[in-house]
């Protein structure tokens, strides 16, 4: 997604509980790169943003990062949200939210169905193939059985690529 905002004009700031590595597909669309330790995300991107706040907040985590994402929002941004990790459930101010006339949009990637994702991916392929975008690196690819191992593997954080499932 970094890539995407960074070819439409975007400032990407990134936040992560690990350092980006140089790397990364990312890397050089990510003009601001914080961890996220001890600051709050809030004032990390209200520092970067001389106090206004994100205009969008591509949240892949949800749960516990929801409502910091959500605080760290400028007037009338808009939050998407692909993930629910760590619970699903969340709260917010709803005060706050109207008064900053924020947006909140959910991305079900499940509801695509072939045809759908195929459209999308024809959409991006030109930029791969000029070299615009760069895929993430592939570690290996496993079994389909393998599955569960992958996720265990992926979540422990030492995949430095992405793991495949082949049918």
């Amino acid at each position: 997604m970094a890539q995407i905002g960074k070819l439409r004009g975007a400032r990407v700031i990134g936040v992560d509980r690990h350092a980006l590595r140089p790397d990364a597909p990312a890397a050089p669309a990510v003009d601001e790169f914080f961890l996220l330790e001890t600051i709050p995300l809030d004032s990390i991107v209200r520092a970067a943003t001389e106090g206004r706040g994100a205009d969008v907040v591509f949240d892949t985590v949800g749960g516990p990062m929801f409502e910091p994402a959500f605080k760290a929002l400028a007037a009338g941004g808009r939050q998407l949200v692909i993930a629910s990790t760590g619970g699903r459930r969340v709260s917010f101010d709803l005060i706050d939210f109207y008064h900053n006339e924020s947006r909140l949009f959910g991305v079900d990637t499940r509801a695509r169905d072939a045809v759908a994702s195929a459209s999308l991916l024809d959409a991006l392929t030109p930029f791969f193939e000029q070299g615009t975008f760069r895929a993430p690196q592939i570690d290996r690819v496993l079994a389909l059985s393998d599955g569960v191992a992958a996720y265990q593997e992926m979540a422990s954080g030492q995949v430095h690529g992405r793991l495949v499932l082949a049918p």
